[in-house]
């Protein structure tokens, strides 16, 4: 064993240059710490094994030694690049404990589109973030988001003569969870999903925002049944971390609206068997345990926002009537005729009033769902997303098993994106936008005037 002094190690820390945010929360196991309590993973090989983890991972320990530049060393003196939580003992990227972090929880019923969402949602905003708001987007831990990235290739970056695809359904357990001894009992944490956002140097406000790191969890639909909620298995824990919730939704899900649907649609999704009740049973779950965890009656609201995702918008849109779909953002122009802004703003106005088109044909058709979700907060936004663009095709597998699968040359994601750019507005300054009100943040023009910027 290692002989360490936790006070010798807060002496060596201040002294060295190391940019630790002063308290750090586990994306794991939501433990806040200081930066002296973070554990290292030794790098030599000789050094294997952990008490927590098991026997096929590199040690954890508390660091006493440290190189010129402020980074521990194992006890055979090389350098430890990576960090572990002191509860769990689960790896923490360098990122998540230098930048500020921002938590987003997924939630959805079985069958409603969540993991295509997600991956429609990470390909479209990894490319606009890019080119429209002067931001990269790399994976924080490049392993801990494997499911995910999975999900982005099968969709978007799949192998050459691939015609189809399909996304399997999240699992409740297996991959995509990780297990850890803890105060001697065996916790089963959900697997965050984590990003890396940094501005450009042409970024409109580079000289005052850092890289932040967004944090995204993606639980299976049954993880929200009732009676699935366990000390042992925390798996929606993340719900009292997270800034802003989205509620995936899927219309399809319910009788009118498919009724309404088959008289002009043929996707085979209309003919599929589902349970409605499913849904609302999540929901009504979901927003117990948000209330419980933040430690409000039933009758409170939480102070976040929750944005409503209505999943495969492809199919029902008509209920829109002639809906403008064209990207709720402009190109900035500076108020000096002379600047050459290449950067884009959302425009908040033109997203309320497509939620609050889309929130009247809801509640016209499931006023239950409406109520229930706008009992959760008072800051509600609606959302039609297709993250396909398309419907699929009912394909015949193995042994009779019928699948739904897409073409990938008809996929062309509509307003995938948009709820998370909408949420890093509300949780960041790495997205500028409009303020409410001004003319060309309302209008569907492809400029916004600097001045117009909040």
């Amino acid at each position: 064993m290692i002989k360490t002094s936790i006070t010798d190690y807060k002496k060596e820390l201040s002294s060295k240059l190391l940019k630790f945010r002063k308290k750090i929360t586990c994306p794991h196991c939501w433990t806040t710490f200081k930066p002296h309590e973070l554990l290292s993973i030794a790098v030599a090989t000789e050094y294997v094994g952990d008490e927590q983890l098991g026997t096929d991972v590199q040690m954890r320990f508390l660091p006493c030694r440290f190189d010129i530049e402020g980074h521990p060393l194992d006890p055979e003196g090389i350098v430890c690049r990576d960090y572990a939580c002191p509860n769990c003992h689960l790896i923490l990227p360098r990122d998540l404990i230098e930048f500020p972090v921002s938590f987003i929880s997924i939630i959805g019923a079985p069958s409603s589109g969540k993991s295509y969402f997600l991956a429609s949602m990470l390909r479209r905003a990894k490319i606009m973030l890019s080119t429209h708001f002067q931001t990269s987007v790399i994976d924080t831990h490049a392993k801990m988001n494997d499911q995910i990235n999975d999900y982005e290739q099968t969709l978007f970056l799949r192998k050459e003569g691939v015609n189809k695809v399909i996304i399997e359904k999240t699992r409740e357990y297996g991959e995509g969870y990780n297990t850890s001894i803890v105060n001697g009992q065996i916790m089963r944490y959900p697997q965050p999903y984590m990003f890396t956002l940094t501005p450009s140097q042409n970024h409109i406000f580079a000289k005052s925002i850092n890289p932040s790191v967004l944090c995204l969890y993606d639980n299976a639909g049954e993880s929200f049944l009732p009676g699935r909620e366990s000390s042992l298995e925390p798996v929606t824990d993340h719900l009292k971390q997270c800034g802003v919730f989205f509620y995936i939704f899927d219309p399809l899900q319910y009788v009118p609206i498919r009724t309404v649907c088959r008289q002009y649609s043929k996707d085979p999704q209309l003919e599929k068997k589902v349970d409605s009740l499913l849904q609302h049973s999540i929901l009504s779950e979901t927003i117990h345990r948000i209330k419980k965890s933040k430690g409000l009656d039933p009758s409170q609201k939480v102070n976040n926002p929750v944005f409503v995702i209505a999943t495969k918008a492809d199919v029902w849109k008509t209920f829109l009537g002639d809906a403008n779909f064209n990207p709720p953002y402009g190109r900035i122009q500076s108020n000096n005729v002379n600047d050459n802004v290449n950067m884009y703003a959302v425009k908040p106005q033109r997203i309320q009033n497509m939620s609050n088109l889309l929130r009247d044909i809801l509640f016209q058709y499931v006023p239950e769902f409406v109520m229930a979700i706008e009992n959760l907060s008072s800051d509600v936004t609606y959302f039609p997303v297709s993250a396909t663009g398309c419907s699929p095709i009912e394909t015949t597998m193995e042994q009779g098993v019928q699948k739904l699968e897409f073409d990938v040359n008809s996929i062309d994601p509509i307003w995938s994106e948009v709820p998370l750019f909408y949420a890093l507005t509300k949780i960041g300054n790495i997205i500028p936008f409009g303020r409410s009100g001004s003319q060309d943040c309302s209008s569907d023009t492809q400029t916004i005037m600097a001045s117009s910027l909040e």
